[in-house]
């Protein structure tokens, strides 16, 4: 019993002297490092604090922040269409999550818009789409002439659907709008010029001219073009495939007639002069790996 007492004390003074020490240590670590008061604290905190840069988007048919739609919505401004690349519809693929975008096999110019699994692939002018594209407020109705140039855009707005409330039918698997940049009025203009492989040129011009009175006008162009990397054989009706040779120009003119009302007016025109990929099997190897009666290609 006297060892068991004993030993409790020993743990008593070692738990006295530990406790003693780190009493001081917090002392010591502030009298060297040096305390913050409150009004320092506050505004280190203030300067960690990140904003968020307000977008407005028209996905309730009204101008909004983004942050207060009570809707699904995604919105990219021109500078992030910008650096992802994105230059037309069939590039819509990488805007938002559960958006798809199928190009045509026959055609560049044609595409199948999917939003949360919900699509129609049948390219036929008397099918209905369940995903809507809006350019301005204008509906195009078809797949077949979807795919244009983009140019002058201001922003893209993804909406999942259904949006038939705001939007009519045909949204049920949600709808895309596109919104042009107005002309602002004073001069001002863009130009570039990039190249690739296969001999791929792509030109664009932008200009807003300056305000005459009440009217603003901006016009621009595009130009693109590139070899087919599919070569055919000798005599066949075309040399190459899966090429590009398309142009585009849009004019955009605004007239404020009074405080309250402005008229809006918008032209577009795109030509594409261009030859789909090759879709044929040439050549399969199934019967000799697998032993299966594989495709015989003369």
């Amino acid at each position: 019993m006297t060892s068991f007492c004993g030993f409790r004390l020993r743990r008593s003074l070692l738990a006295a002297v530990v406790t003693q020490a780190l009493s001081t240590f917090p002392v010591a670590a502030q009298t060297a490092t040096g305390a913050q008061s409150p009004a320092e604290k506050a505004e280190a905190d203030t300067k960690e604090l990140v904003s968020l840069e307000e977008m407005v988007v028209t996905a309730q048919r009204r101008a909004q922040d983004i942050q207060e739609v009570p809707i699904a919505v995604t919105a990219l401004d021109a500078a992030q269409l910008n650096a992802r690349g994105i230059r037309n519809v069939s590039d819509m693929g990488v805007v938002a999550p559960n958006v798809i975008v199928m190009v045509g096999g026959s055609t560049q110019t044609s595409a199948s818009i999917a939003i949360r699994g919900t699509t129609n692939i049948n390219p036929g002018p008397y099918w209905d789409q369940p995903v809507a594209l809006y350019v301005d407020g204008v509906y195009i109705g078809k797949s077949q002439g979807n795919v244009f140039d983009m140019l002058n855009l201001e922003r893209v707005e993804v909406l999942r659907g259904p949006q038939g409330t705001l939007f009519g039918r045909n949204t049920m698997a949600g709808a895309l709008s596109l919104i042009t940049r107005p002309p602002s009025g004073e001069f001002s203009g863009d130009a570039s010029v990039s190249f690739g492989n296969y001999g791929s040129k792509v030109t664009k011009v932008t200009v807003d001219l300056p305000a005459m009175g009440k009217l603003k006008a901006s016009l621009g162009a595009r130009v693109e073009f590139r070899d087919g990397w599919v070569n055919t054989t000798h005599g066949s009706s075309e040399p190459e495939l899966a090429n590009r040779d398309s142009k585009g120009t849009f004019a955009g003119l605004e007239y404020d007639a009074t405080d309250n009302l402005t008229f809006n007016y918008r032209f577009d025109y795109s030509k594409a002069d261009q030859r789909a990929g090759f879709f044929q099997t040439i050549y399969s190897d199934v019967e000799q790996d697998l032993g299966i009666p594989g495709i015989i290609v003369n």
